[in-house]
């Protein structure tokens, strides 16, 4: 009985040990003044590579780290930034008549009700309905890309 009890302490003895070692700061033989880099490391590095051939891409354990990307988190985002513009500020321009009205009440009511009004008994309030949907749809594929390349946009 002792024997098994004296081994288990040996065991978690070396894990103890094992963790320490791994936890613990460098030596100091090993801090900055053995690792400065030098005008003959500088021909090192590689500008698409990185530092001395470590990449610069993102990976798989970034995205662990960060998460993944929040569409409700953009879709609101992109929503509050398009409710600020006009239908005339966004640049989508579905064949305005004469002064854009039908489809400014569109973009508006998209804006204030959340949704689009299918089947409307004007095809101008239709389209600037749906002009304020494509233009929260274009905004948040747009933070999809810029959260993709490291960026944190919403």
């Amino acid at each position: 009985m002792a024997e098994s009890s004296a081994g288990a302490w040996v065991v978690l003895g070396l894990i103890g040990l094992a963790i320490y070692s791994c936890s613990s700061d460098p030596p100091p033989e090993a801090t900055a003044g053995e690792y400065s880099a030098t005008s003959s490391d500088v021909s090192e590095v590689d500008e698409e590579a990185g530092i001395a051939g470590y990449s610069t891409e993102p990976s798989g354990f970034d995205e662990v780290l960060r998460g993944s990307f929040d569409e409700d988190a953009a879709r609101d985002a992109a929503e509050d930034e398009v409710a600020s513009d006009t239908y005339s500020g966004i640049g989508r321009t579905y064949g305005c008549t004469d002064d854009c009205s039908g489809h400014d009440a569109g973009f508006r009511w998209r804006r204030d009700r959340g949704y689009v009004p299918y089947g409307a008994d004007s095809q101008s309030f239709q389209e600037g309905a749906q002009a304020f949907e494509d233009a929260v749809d274009d905004r948040v594929e747009e933070m999809r890309d810029e959260y993709e390349a490291g960026e944190n946009p919403y």
